[in-house]
């Protein structure tokens, strides 16, 4: 299935929603989201990625996201992913990177606070 990957703004969020496969495919499209993203905000911004309707996520997109961490961290941000389904998790768990995420189960819990 085609990735499909939109980019929307709640209050002072900045959330990608990605859903499909995250592949060599949507590579650049998901980059360009993600930067986006993470340079919007000024210091502190937040950032969400919504995973929750992703079935694949390969090497290339969680090298992105651990690129989009490194520059929400050096803007004293927040990265918080939405990441319930067991391939992607399995995918975190097998590159022991679950750790360096704020993995939640919903948009709603990504969103709060």
């Amino acid at each position: 299935m085609l990735a499909r990957i939109t980019s929307s703004r709640h209050g002072e969020t900045e959330l990608v929603t990605a859903a499909g496969e995250l592949d060599l495919a949507s590579a650049a499209t998901f980059r360009q989201a993600l930067r986006e993203a993470t340079t919007a905000g000024g210091a502190g911004s937040r950032v969400v990625v919504d995973l929750g309707d992703v079935e694949l996520l390969d090497s290339v997109s969680l090298g992105m996201l651990l690129g989009a961490r490194r520059r929400v961290l050096e803007r004293n941000g927040l990265l918080r992913i939405v990441a319930d389904t067991p391939g992607v998790l399995r995918t975190f768990e097998l590159t022991g990177t679950t750790d360096l995420f704020e993995l939640v189960r919903t948009l709603d819990e990504a969103l709060d606070g």
